[in-house]
């Protein structure tokens, strides 16, 4: 016999592959009454499971992610991307910048109307005074104002005294 015997030892180490999520997974920002459609996501491995739910319809910050679980033969995966709506704007009523004087008869404060917020307070007067309008988002959780505030607003409806006039008939003096 021509040849020795000979013995090597070796070690298999077995890796499993790695699932992969193909997905635009750039950053969404809208505004409140948009609507955002998740992404279509690919994978080499598995299913893909998206977490997006109906919960993104008030403004926040929300995390939309993908998942692929793992099995005996490849490692599952995860990536996600953020939904940002913003709160909508909201035009404030412009002032009333009436001169309102003394006529003895009803005069009415006038403010642009919107089903996005309310009005208290009275908008018509006859006497002499003022009085304080409140005009107030309905859900603060969505809008806000133009100036990116939500505080109630406040104008000021005065109705002030009127001067005397005399007049004298000279003529029968």
């Amino acid at each position: 016999n021509n040849y020795n015997a000979a013995t090597i030892s070796f070690t298999v180490t077995k890796k499993h592959a790695q699932a992969v999520i193909t997905v635009d997974s750039t950053n969404v920002e809208i505004t409140y009454g948009q609507t955002h459609t998740p992404r279509e996501a690919t994978t080499n491995f598995g299913e893909v499971v998206c977490n997006y739910t109906s919960a993104l319809a008030n403004a926040g910050t929300y995390t939309v992610t993908y998942t692929v679980e793992g099995t005996a033969n490849y490692v599952g995966a995860k990536t996600s991307y953020t939904v940002k709506i913003n709160k909508a704007k909201v035009d404030m009523p412009t002032a009333d910048t009436t001169n309102f004087v003394y006529t003895g008869k009803a005069q009415t404060y006038s403010l642009a109307t919107s089903d996005l917020y309310t009005i208290s307070g009275t908008l018509t007067l006859t006497d002499v005074g003022t009085e304080t309008i409140t005009v107030a988002l309905v859900d603060t959780d969505n809008y806000e104002w133009t100036n990116g505030t939500s505080a109630d607003l406040s104008y000021t409806f005065e109705i002030k005294q009127a001067q005397a006039v005399i007049t004298v008939d000279t003529t029968n003096v």
